[in-house]
């Protein structure tokens, strides 16, 4: 590849980058306090895919089905604006993902070190666990536009459609 898409900076706050996880065109890629990193690796179109990514204290990983396909600079941990999920801040009609998530899962330790294999669902750790979600969201426990958490942690969110996606069903419904 000659140069990858550069996506705008998709933080809350203008001028400044958050945490995220990207598809950008259709590479994967992460959005770090230092700026966007992208693997070069596509996202396969027309079936699930698991993406993930870790931030870590060295570096940036990002992984793709399980396998490790990009490693890139760490990023400072700032705080800041609320968590959002599939666009670039609350409201936002341009900078959002334009597909259907089956799950979402954030821990605040390295939950992957190297290659893994995906899980079709996510459960909420037991207590014991080395990395735990502190917040997990499944398309299939959606009330009206209450999205449940199923960590335990019950930090249950707020599901925003725009465009297309707000006239048809809510991922996960039958």
């Amino acid at each position: 590849m000659d140069e990858l898409p550069r996506s705008p900076r998709t933080g809350d706050i203008p001028t400044e980058y958050g945490l995220g996880l990207a598809i950008s065109g259709s590479v994967l890629a992460a959005e770090s306090v230092p700026g966007m990193t992208f693997s070069g690796r596509a996202v396969p179109l027309g079936r699930w895919t698991h993406v993930a990514v870790v931030f870590g204290e060295r570096e940036t990983r990002l992984y793709l089905d399980g396998e490790p396909v990009h490693v890139g600079p760490a990023t400072e941990f700032r705080g800041g604006p609320p968590f959002v999920v599939g666009c670039a801040g609350r409201g936002n009609p341009i900078n959002h993902f334009r597909g259907r998530m089956r799950a979402v899962r954030i821990s605040p330790g390295e939950r992957y070190g190297g290659a893994f294999r995906p899980e079709e669902t996510f459960m909420a750790d037991p207590d014991e666990a080395p990395c735990w979600a502190v917040l997990i969201y499944d398309g299939r426990h959606v009330e009206g536009d209450r999205v449940i958490d199923l960590s335990g942690a019950r930090r249950d969110g707020c599901a925003e459609m725009i465009g297309e996606q707000s006239r048809s069903r809510r991922p996960g419904s039958s």
